[in-house]
C-alpha cells in the first residue's frame, strides 16, 4: 500500500497557547510561498490541561523535510521550544490510508 501523505505530530506541555497561536501567524507570514505545509491542528488533552498535540499535515516526508529544514521554520522551532513547559516531542508519521 502506497503512503498518501505525511504528518509530523508534536507533543507539548505549555501555558502559553495564545503565544503559541501568535507564533505560528508570524512564522506563516515570514516562510509564505516557500511552505510545504497542507494543514495545520492544534488539539488540547481534556483530560490533562496544558498538553496538546500539534498535528501538521504535509503531501509528502520529502516536503515536510525541506519544510523542517527551512531557516525561518528552525527560528520559529527554536522559538516554539522556548514557550514549553515540556517538550517539544516530536513524530514522523507516514499515512498509510485516510478516509
Amino acid at each position: 500500500m502506497t503512503a498518501t501523505g505525511f504528518i509530523q505530530m508534536i507533543h507539548l506541555k505549555t501555558n502559553k497557547i495564545k503565544e503559541m497561536e501568535n507564533l505560528h501567524k508570524e512564522w506563516e507570514l515570514a516562510i509564505g510561498l516557500e511552505n510545504k505545509v497542507i494543514n495545520t491542528t492544534v488539539v488540547e488533552d481534556i483530560e490533562n490541561p496544558g498538553w496538546y498535540v500539534v498535528w501538521v499535515e504535509f503531501p509528502n516526508y520529502k516536503e515536510a523535510m525541506i519544510n523542517s529544514n527551512h531557516p525561518i521554520t528552525q527560528v520559529f522551532a527554536e522559538k516554539l521550544a522556548a514557550l514549553c513547559e515540556e517538550g517539544p516531542d516530536f513524530c514522523n508519521l507516514s499515512v498509510v490510508f485516510a478516509g
